[in-house]
């Protein structure tokens, strides 16, 4: 049976910047019996991350666009996506407040809790929620989201 794994930004990110855990992430990525899922605000914050960094001259031009467009592809060809609705943003609303959040890790936390709530609805393993901000962890655990930080693999 596959793995089903809620990507926060701050993962998907360390698939095409090199930083701690990137190496981790990206081995697990490309196991065969793991599915990827996030919601689709990640887009813009994994295209701002590249952008950011581009702009710091930290990547070069054609390097950043590269990036993105590698990103783009792969998000569409290998990522399960939440949609951001009515419901997810009064849930987000609630985590915000509850645990203090800014507001797409509030959504990005809102969609993997609704996820994580079909799976047990069908019967299915948890997800696991990778995220590499401490706080958003923090929270997700007071959720009862399984949870790995790829800052704690090297």
């Amino acid at each position: 049976m596959s793995s089903l794994f809620f990507l926060d930004s701050s993962v998907i990110v360390k698939c095409y910047l090199n930083e701690t855990g990137s190496r981790w992430i990206r081995n697990l990525v490309q196991q065969p019996s793991v599915r990827l899922f996030s919601v689709r605000i990640a887009q813009v914050e994994v295209v701002s991350a590249i952008v950011r960094r581009r702009k710091s001259n930290a990547l070069s031009e054609e390097v950043a666009k590269l990036l993105i467009d590698q990103f783009r592809r792969d998000f569409a060809d290998y990522f399960a996506t939440s949609e951001v609705t009515s419901p997810l943003i009064s849930l987000a609303s609630v985590l915000s407040e509850r645990h203090v959040l800014r507001a797409y890790d509030a959504v990005q936390l809102a969609a993997a809790i609704e996820a994580n709530e079909d799976r047990h609805f069908k019967h299915l393993p948890p997800l696991i929620f990778l995220c590499s901000d401490r706080l958003l962890n923090e929270a997700a655990l007071k959720e009862g989201l399984l949870v790995d930080d790829p800052n704690d693999h090297s």
